[in-house]
């Protein structure tokens, strides 16, 4: 955590602060928070945090526990799933808004941030490349322009982030594979909106969930590369599909 300054009012400060860290998955899910700790680690008083933390609650993205102490939940695959099922239709839209208005710049931005999340996933950094995936779906989200889409889709990444960590473990093959798997998806998505293609951009999230949502449904229970495998081969088949599918729309672009 980074030290608090003014002339921002502290509880603005450390909400934005604790806000970002769970956006980004610094917090594993179950992990106890000391108010105290995080206290002194943005050095200032339990107050803030504490005002902080209320609110982070309200939002369910903390929960407090008997003893005033702080716990990120633990999502069920059931709600980790209707998440996933509302995120998808809204992030598609948000796609689509983002093909209107991305700008040039922004674009670079989630380039630069796909290639940093390859290299992640390619050298096995898996906290890394938690946060660098999600700096590039909120990244296409903040850039769709849309207030309301923004602020109803953070607070369902808050709700849902700490569990991003076991998709990324789940990822499909070795991992040449699973570079090749982010990149045939949120490549397809990245040409829609260089092409200014709404329409495509709404595809290529769609099919972006339909495999994520496929690694959700992996039995929590089941250990061992065993029960993994038979999802590895049809979630590499699927980003394969969606790889070839992104070409065909560029070529017929281009025609």
């Amino acid at each position: 955590m980074k030290r608090v300054e003014p002339p921002v009012h502290k509880q603005t400060q450390v909400y934005e602060q604790l806000k970002q860290a769970i956006l980004l998955a610094k917090f594993q899910p179950g992990e106890v928070l000391s108010i105290r700790a995080l206290a002194a680690s943005m050095g200032t008083s339990t107050m803030p945090v504490r005002e902080a933390a209320t609110r982070l609650i309200t939002e369910r993205a903390l929960e407090a526990l008997p003893n005033r102490g702080l716990r990120v939940p633990t999502l069920t695959a059931e709600e980790a799933q209707d998440i996933f099922r509302v995120r998808r239709v809204l992030e598609g839209m948000a796609a689509g808004l983002a093909a209107d208005f991305i700008t040039a710049r922004e674009i670079v931005q989630l380039e630069r941030c796909e290639l940093e999340l390859e290299r992640a996933v390619g050298k096995r950094q898996l906290a890394l490349a938690v946060e660098c995936n999600l700096r590039f779906h909120l990244g296409i989200c903040r850039a769709s322009r849309s207030a309301t889409i923004i602020s109803v889709i953070e607070m369902l990444y808050l709700r849902y982030a700490p569990r991003t960590h076991r998709v990324m473990h789940l990822l499909p093959g070795p991992t040449a594979s699973q570079v090749s798997f982010m990149h045939a998806h949120h490549g397809a998505i990245m040409d829609a909106l260089r092409r200014a293609d709404a329409e495509g951009a709404r595809a290529a999230v769609d099919a972006d969930y339909a495999d994520a949502a496929g690694l959700e449904l992996l039995d929590e229970s089941a250990e061992g590369e065993h029960a993994v495998l038979g999802n590895r081969q049809r979630t590499s088949g699927l980003a394969k599909r969606s790889a070839r599918n992104a070409t065909l729309r560029s070529t017929k672009d281009k025609k």
